[in-house]
Parts: C-alpha cells; structure tokens; sequence
C-alpha cells in the first residue's frame, strides 16, 4: 500500500467550493473507480451440485464437463481445476476456481476479476484499461492506463496521484 501523511485539515478546493471532484466525474461516467464495492465469489459447485439432470461428458485430457439445465456448464481438470461456465444476458460468464484457492471470474464485454487468495486482495481489469484493487486493509486504489491513480484509504482520505506525480489528498464524508 502506499504510504501517508496525516489527513489534511480540510476537503480539496474543488470539493469545499461545491465544485464536482474527479471520483465524482468518473462515477457520473460511469467508470470504475475507487468506490466499487469489491468483488463477491461463492464457493466453487461441488459434485452434488450438478448431478440432477446433468450430462457427463470425459475427455481423453483427463477433463469431466457437466452440462446441466440452463446451459449452465462445470468443467473439473485433471489437476483439480474447476471451471464454472454460466450463462447471462450478455453472454456467458466464465469462473475458474484454482487449487491454491485463487478465482478468476471473466464477464461478457471483457471484464475480468481476479482474486489473490493468500494475500486476500481482489483485481479487477476493465475493458478500458482501468485496474481497481481492493486490499484487506480496506484500502482500495484504481490505476488509469494514463499512470492516474486514486487510493481511497480506508479513513475516508481520498489520494490522487496524478501521471506527472502531482498528489492531491481530499478527505471524504
């Protein structure tokens, strides 16, 4: 994480003058940014799960595919591997379950989520190039693919580190 000075003693001008600030800007845009709730993941399906109704398909890879109901797909891989294959509106939304206990979860338009688990810290890449990570610490920063950066500490203190290394610190509500 990065490191920091005490909060300053008040908001940004931008912010104090009513003016609208730059996390504000994205989120009006639509863009991910520091205020994006972290990602969620379930347990991966077991057997159990998708054994009524399912067909079982063995590949000569070692790979057992499932397909169920719905279209709904489970692929188990020979080194334990499990890849859960859901569909959705705007296409399927794929989520691979590893042995060392990591997930990665890739949605329709190419948004892809990953989760560390042995440093419990989500990564999410956005089509656009921006990368949110969200750290146990509560910490959350977002990387523009232009060196912009936010890190909103888990105290409300909102750092923006601009590409040319300019910070600006902001304190929110």
């Amino acid at each position: 994480g990065a490191k920091r000075p005490p909060p300053p003693p008040a908001a940004s001008a931008a912010a104090s003058a009513g003016g609208v600030t730059a996390a504000e800007a994205a989120a009006a845009r639509g863009l991910p940014s520091v205020h994006d709730p972290a990602p969620r993941v379930g347990p991966p399906p077991s057997s159990a799960d998708s054994r009524g109704g399912a067909d079982e398909i063995a590949h000569d890879d070692g790979r057992v595919e499932r397909v169920l109901p719905g279209g709904r797909r489970v692929v188990r891989f020979a080194n334990g591997t499990l890849k859960d294959i859901s569909p959705s509106a705007g296409g399927p939304i794929s989520t691979v379950y590893f042995t060392n206990g990591d997930v990665k979860r890739t949605h329709p338009g190419g948004r892809v989520e990953y989760f560390y688990r042995e440093v419990d810290t989500w990564h999410t890449t956005h089509p656009g190039g921006i990368e949110v990570y969200h750290f146990p610490s509560g910490q959350t920063e977002a990387h523009g693919p232009d060196g912009y950066k936010e890190i909103l500490f888990p105290d409300g203190l909102l750092r923006k580190v601009h590409a040319d290394g300019r910070e600006e610190d902001e304190v929110l509500n």
